[in-house]
């Protein structure tokens, strides 16, 4: 009797060859409320194991990943583990998605459908949602639109309508001058009778009253910031670290900064009054981002707790603040007219002793802006003490600008030696073999496959037991696994050297465009802003050019060029050969 009669009838199988179509599955489970660990009918353990079932009941189907997002909204698509999917989605891993429902996809209707219409049977990848009997293999998207379209928006719905009720009440409570915010102001506490219910903070409460006595008496918030550095007193950020809140970890080496101490003395929170409702943040609005709101938007009950200033107080420091801003705005429109000049180091330029980004500053000088990097994190962590660390940006571009023609030469003798080995025996030769490999390698892969059927054959008919076929499978499984990657492996190596050596002439060449700057000469020719043109190409240089840029001090700079790796890479072999 022929294999073909012994086998089961599949959906999934390619009609025009009428072979089983194997698929790399992806298994997507997401929790908007992280998983504690207790049991329930969608918990992620429980999600898991039955997408696992449900995968492991289906010969076809081959579990390469399980994808997880615990505690993550479903309105928006900036999740972890869902970038990962669909990122070794674009690199061929998986080919087929397996949800629980579509709602665990995402509880946006719009996004959800755009993903099943189009994105997904572009790049010909199955989805199963395995409580909603979707299959695309069986249905695709628009013969079930309806449907499909009424789950989605009911699942959108859903999470909308838990958010308004969440906002509204907590709206209510604000209203109400109970506390509901997150993050308690510095200088009070929680009651232990009435959790809604701000007191005075003796430890923290103290600082504050200081903070305001030193602005009476006339210093400044970066002088008051200094004195408390000084004094070795926690920031707000460290000190609820310091108490027990784990969101302020990032601020365990936080030290005093002027925005902290100008926070405190603008924060109606001081005079007994209860301040909510600054900011507001909706994944139905602007795609999550925070919104801070403006001071007649804020939710303000006053006299709700004891205060730490009088109004007196308060009014003389807001006084202050005002003629403070007036007088920065003062000093700013005295140089106006001299522009600023983009940062062409934007997170290139680093301190040799803390690893930090410097920070880029500017000052006129005759008619010129002088800029300069500098280290601040001895000014803002705990701990830091970088010394020495700045440098002016003009003899720093000097230095950047003779190096660039150092490397420039460098990429021709590299592109050349590479390109003569590309063109050796020895590589032709190496060439040949890895195309052998991959032919038989091939080979091997079709006849596991063979095999695969066959002893699904075998087990249908009795011939097999299940533990011996699942060990036979998982047998095959790995061997066919080992040889793909070995094929993906040559491929990803051929490519690259491709895709490396063509980067590296338009590499090349851009900087080369950018150095000569034509459509500068151009447009000065024109009567144009050539300055800011060529500053604008410069920067396009660097961009290209340089990965890094690391001040030790002054006299000693470091530079890590693009592709330095590839550069090492085919030195090597050019050297080897």
């Amino acid at each position: 009797m022929a294999r073909v009669s012994r086998k089961p009838n599949k959906v999934s199988v390619d009609q025009a060859a009428g072979v089983l179509k194997e698929y790399s599955v992806g298994i997507y489970t997401r929790l908007s409320v992280e998983d504690n660990g207790y049991e329930s009918k969608d918990s992620i353990q429980n999600q898991i194991a039955f997408l696992r079932d449900f995968v492991a009941r289906r010969e076809e189907l081959n579990l390469i990943q399980t994808y997880v997002d615990n505690g993550t909204t479903g309105t928006n698509f900036a999740r972890e583990q869902w970038n990962c999917l669909i990122e070794d989605i674009k690199a061929g891993k998986i080919n087929c998605i397996v949800v629980k429902d579509f709602s665990r996809i995402g509880r946006n209707y719009i996004e959800v459908g755009n993903y099943l219409e189009k994105i997904f049977p572009f790049l010909q990848i199955r989805v199963i949602a395995v409580n909603e009997n979707y299959d695309s293999n069986k249905q695709n998207f628009e013969s079930g639109m309806l449907m499909n379209s009424l789950t989605n928006i009911v699942n959108e719905y859903y999470a909308k309508d838990i958010s308004r009720k969440v906002t509204q009440v907590k709206r209510t409570m604000q209203q109400k001058g109970e506390f509901v915010s997150g993050v308690l102001p510095y200088g009070y506490k929680k009651s232990a009778e009435d959790r809604k219910v701000l007191i005075i903070d003796g430890e923290s409460a103290s600082i504050v009253r200081k903070i305001f006595e030193w602005r009476l008496q006339g210093k400044g918030c970066t002088v008051i910031s200094n004195y408390l550095n000084e004094l070795a007193l926690p920031s707000p950020g460290l000190y609820r670290y310091m108490n027990g809140n784990q969101s302020f970890k990032r601020s365990e080496n936080a030290k005093w900064k002027s925005k902290h101490v100008a926070g405190i003395l603008t924060n109606p929170v001081y005079l007994g009054h209860m301040v909510q409702g600054k900011t507001r943040q909706s994944y139905f609005e602007l795609g999550g981002k925070l919104q801070l709101l403006p001071k007649e938007e804020w939710n303000i009950v006053k006299n709700t707790h004891e205060a730490l200033v009088s109004q007196e107080e308060f009014d003389i420091v807001s006084a202050m603040a005002e003629n403070s801003r007036k007088k920065h705005v003062e000093q700013m429109n005295v140089h106006k007219a001299v522009p600023h000049l983009e940062n062409p180091l934007r997170k290139k330029i680093f301190c040799g002793q803390c690893g930090g980004l410097l920070t880029r500053r500017s000052r006129v000088l005759k008619g010129m802006r002088d800029y300069c990097y500098f280290c601040a994190a001895p000014q803002m962590q705990i701990g830091v003490s970088c010394r020495n660390t700045h440098i002016h940006e003009e003899p720093l571009m000097e230095a950047i600008v003779e190096a660039a023609d150092r490397q420039l030469r460098i990429f021709g003798r590299v592109e050349r030696g590479w390109i003569s080995y590309r063109k050796s025996e020895a590589y032709l030769e190496r060439k040949k073999t890895e195309d052998k490999m991959k032919r038989e390698m091939k080979e091997a892969l079709q006849l596991l496959k063979e095999q695969k059927k066959e002893i699904y054959a075998d087990f249908r008919e009795g011939l097999l037991t299940l533990g011996d076929y699942e060990y036979m499978k998982r047998n095959l499984e790995e061997k066919a696994k080992q040889y793909r990657v070995k094929i993906q492996n040559l491929d990803e190596q051929n490519r690259i050297e491709d895709e490396v050596q063509n980067t590296m002439r338009q590499h090349r060449q851009d900087i080369l465009d950018g150095l000569t700057g034509k459509e500068v000469r151009d447009d000065l020719n024109e009567g144009g802003r050539g300055n800011i043109l060529a500053n604008k190409i410069y920067m396009d240089m660097l961009d290209k050019l340089i990965e890094k840029i690391v001040i030790y001090t002054p006299n000693r700079v470091e530079i890590t060029y693009a592709y330095a790796d590839e550069f090492e890479k085919w030195s090597m072999t050019i050297i080897g050969q």
